[in-house]
Formats: structure tokens, C-alpha cells, sequence
């Protein structure tokens, strides 16, 4: 399990998943003003906060949240309710992915100097 970055109350947020919830593919998933993430199944709607920057996630083109975790386990796509367990591998990973977004921010404050010529990767 990944460390909890987000700081999400796992317990609650789990809670709120009802039976047989049959989660939509929304073409707009994000409320940006809200950071949120918006799971529903048209008559139950599931807000989980989420930074801008997971949001806008993009990787070889696809939005990694959006475009790929909640359409693989939307009821579209896998005709199965979508349970308590995949809140909590959905939490997981947005966990996962924010650690990873700050190890690339370290790498990139650590390479800066490197790349600007004021630190020099290799000593002759």
C-alpha cells in the first residue's frame, strides 16, 4: 500500500460506495474549481478530493485517470458494480501516481543545476 500523500480518510471514503454501484464513464469527471473527482452512477455521486495536476495527468497521450482507470473499471467496460475494493485500489493509485509526481519534482530541482551548465555531471 502506498504511503498516504493525499491524505485521504480511506475508511470514509470507502464507506461511501454502495452496493451494486455501477460506476458511469463521464466524459467530464473533474470538477477543477473544486479539485475533486467526480464518481457516479447517475443517481449517486461520490466526490474525492484530487490535486489539478493528477487531473491533467497525461501520459503517450492518454489521461491516465480518465481515459484509462475509470473507463477499465466503469460498468461500461466491465459490466460488474464497482466495489468497495476498487475504491480502495482507486485511492491507491492516485496515491501512487502524486508519489511519483513528487519524486519527478525532486529529480527535476536535483537536475536543474546540471542542465543549466552551473554544476557538471562529468569531471575530466
Amino acid at each position: 500500500m502506498p504511503e498516504n500523500i493525499l491524505g485521504y480518510d480511506y475508511e470514509m471514503l470507502i464507506s461511501k460506495v454502495p452496493k451494486d454501484f455501477q460506476l458511469k464513464n463521464l466524459p467530464h469527471p473533474f470538477e477543477e474549481d473544486a479539485e475533486q473527482l467526480l464518481l457516479s452512477d447517475g443517481s449517486v455521486t461520490i466526490a474525492l478530493p484530487c490535486p489539478l495536476s493528477l487531473q491533467r495527468l497525461n501520459i503517450s497521450g492518454y489521461d491516465v485517470i480518465k481515459g484509462v482507470w475509470l473507463k477499465f473499471h466503469s460498468y461500461d467496460y466491465t459490466h460488474c458494480a464497482f466495489t468497495q475494493d476498487d475504491m480502495r485500489c482507486l485511492l491507491d493509485f492516485l496515491n501512487t501516481i502524486a508519489t511519483h509526481e513528487k519524486l519527478v519534482e525532486k529529480l527535476d530541482e536535483t537536475l536543474l543545476p546540471v542542465l543549466q551548465g552551473k554544476v557538471r555531471l562529468l569531471v575530466p
